[in-house]
């Protein structure tokens, strides 16, 4: 459990720097010189790959979440099916009752 939650929190944090490299990729900055149609194409890749990688990101993130409230909401059932209605917990009682009536009939024998 706290595994996964590391790794949620080290998916948050390359989210962070993603967004951050993204934001710097799509800085719009004014020149005078003519365009570079290189460099813009080179820019635009960059930002499509950043893009991808957060997306690809974000869905692991979002597969960690899922697991964790699965994990919460098992622990929270298995917590309600523990709890032994009156009725059980007697039956129970009588079954070890007559097991230990008939250890002693058996060795009284």
């Amino acid at each position: 459990m706290d595994k996964t939650k590391q790794e949620g929190i080290l998916m948050l944090e390359d989210i962070l720097s993603t967004v951050e490299e993204i934001l710097l990729l799509s800085k719009i900055t004014m020149t005078n010189k003519e365009k570079d149609i290189h460099r813009e194409i080179k820019e635009g890749f960059q930002l499509k790959m950043k893009t991808e990688q957060l997306i690809v990101t974000v869905s692991s993130l979002y597969k960690i979440i899922l697991q964790l409230e699965t994990h919460q909401e098992c622990s929270k059932l298995w917590k309600e099916s523990e709890d032994i209605s009156p009725l059980v917990a007697q039956k129970r009682k009588n079954l070890e009752y007559l097991i230990e009536y008939l250890d002693k009939m058996k060795d009284s024998s």
